[in-house]
């Protein structure tokens, strides 16, 4: 039996790594950008009757945040009328509809006030 010499070795080991590296890096991107999904919600409120000059879009992707915030996307809508109250959004990406629905309401000052303008 032959003996592989320092340099095939290390050959070797570096193409595994490579190979084990892109592969794992596949398995962790995101099904789609912010920038879409974004679009996607103004396109949702736009529908619901607002004009896109109402209100913000924040929208950030965490591959670990699935079971927390209702899938990977962490969506949040302020309403220019409702400066203190965020607005929590849900991207069901893996469903034909493609749904977008709003899931939760946060005031962020009175913790006592549930008069949300603009709460699905």
């Amino acid at each position: 039996m032959r003996i592989i010499t320092k340099k095939a070795f290390f050959l070797l080991l570096f193409l595994v790594i490579s190979v084990s590296a892109t592969g794992c890096s596949l398995f962790n991107q995101k099904p789609e950008l912010e920038k879409s999904v974004k679009q996607k919600v103004v396109n949702h409120l736009v529908s619901e009757g607002y004009k896109e000059n109402e209100f913000s879009v924040d929208v950030e992707y965490h591959a670990a945040g699935a079971s927390k915030m209702g899938g990977p996307y962490a969506i949040q809508v302020k309403f220019n009328d409702e400066k203190n109250v965020i607005y929590y959004y849900k991207y069901d990406y893996n469903s034909k509809s493609k749904e977008i629905t709003q899931y939760g309401v946060a005031p962020l000052q009175s913790k006592e006030d549930k008069n949300f303008k603009h709460a699905e």
